[in-house]
């Protein structure tokens, strides 16, 4: 095994705030293999800052039967394009192989040591046939297969900040097929499966776009000699439930003392919910005091000193919703949250200092 060791201690910074040190690996923007006249023509589009240059490109490859790839692994170096600096070319002469039968890989090195690879989502890339729409062509000269997708009792909603889980099952007329990859999208997240014998995949996908409607997609982009196909579900994100726990339900405290209560802002899995507003009113019939704070780092916030006088008062905490304060209601509203309350009561005492109390020891007379 042979190794080639790159490097560059040049950290001047050159034109354009260029440094060689500190390049960033080379692009591999477009990969080509077209079989002509007994050879296998690769043509690689390789971009990269000129302070460290690109230094070598090559294709990996190995030759495959109609289903295994078991073949052992080359490598063949491309040369520069005497006019184009950015094309990489190179040829490889087929023998008996046909082109179907050739899966590779690209890679490209810089002057600083990094590596560029591409690999087709781990597919490999196969001469002749456009990893774009792979299903343009066919290894054997027949027209591609129509495939079909369908989702497999998908969900129909599900809260905001939880998991969803869908499955699409992919077949080709009455057969499944395996070992094809299906991306799900919901908004703008995305994951990728592959179907199992079954011809099912499945994803989890956390549920963090915006309340509202949506529609999940799934998507199988083809494969050698496999059509395209896709399917689509009607999908809501709801807002998710909360709860508002006080820390005690009764809490007695002398005038101008903390009250130590508190409130925890959890949702509906039980996890707490940081940086949210909560409303704190205390009242009875002759006073109130209103509050607003903010949750902390772990879902708290405290109601602090009160500044009311003695007497018997009704705690209320709110999170979003209407609030029920002097006049018009105050409406609040959270776009991912439902609102949630919980309520308790406070006594302010007066603390009475006791009069002290003496006693008196006589000596015992002894006679």
């Amino acid at each position: 095994m042979d190794f080639r060791l790159y490097y560059s201690s040049n950290t001047t910074t050159f034109a354009a705030g260029s440094t060689p040190a500190l390049t960033a690996p080379p692009a591999i923007t477009n990969v080509a293999a077209r079989s002509s006249n007994g050879n296998v023509d690769f043509q690689i589009t390789v971009l990269g800052d000129p302070a460290a240059g690109i230094q070598e490109a090559w294709v990996t490859y190995t030759i495959c039967d109609t289903r295994d790839c078991n073949g052992t692994w080359q490598t063949l170096d491309l040369s520069r394009n005497a006019v184009d600096s950015a094309r990489w070319e190179g040829a490889l002469a087929l023998g008996n192989t046909t082109p179907a039968d050739i899966r590779y890989s690209v890679h490209a090195v810089n002057g600083v040591g990094l590596v560029a690879t591409v690999t087709n989502l781990g597919e490999h890339f196969i001469p002749d046939v456009n990893p774009a729409n792979p299903a343009v062509n066919s290894p054997f000269g027949r027209p591609p297969t129509a495939t079909t997708l369908a989702f497999q009792a998908p969900p129909a909603r599900g809260p905001y900040n939880t998991l969803a889980s869908f499955t699409a099952e992919l077949r080709s007329g009455d057969a499944p097929l395996a070992d094809q990859p299906i991306k799900f999208a919901l908004g703008s997240q995305q994951r990728t499966a592959v179907t199992d014998n079954s011809g099912q995949a499945t994803v989890t996908l956390p549920l963090l776009a915006a309340p509202g409607d949506a529609t999940v997609r799934a998507t199988f982009a083809g494969a050698n000699g496999l059509q395209a196909s896709e399917a689509t579900s009607a999908f809501a994100v709801t807002r998710q439930s909360t709860q508002v726990t006080l820390s005690a339900a009764e809490t007695v405290v002398a005038p101008e003392v903390d009250t130590g209560l508190r409130v925890t802002l959890t949702d509906s899995q039980g996890r707490r919910l940081r940086e949210k507003n909560v409303i704190f009113i205390v009242a009875n019939e002759d006073d109130r005091y209103v509050l607003s704070t903010i949750t902390n780092l772990v879902g708290d916030a405290p109601l602090g000193l009160v500044p009311l006088p003695a007497g018997d008062y009704s705690v209320m905490a709110y999170f979003s919703g209407s609030i029920p304060l002097l006049g018009e209601p105050l409406v609040l509203d959270d776009v991912n949250y439902l609102p949630s309350a919980a309520t308790g009561t406070l006594r302010i005492v007066t603390t009475v200092t006791p009069e002290p109390t003496y006693q008196l020891w006589l000596p015992e007379i002894h006679k």
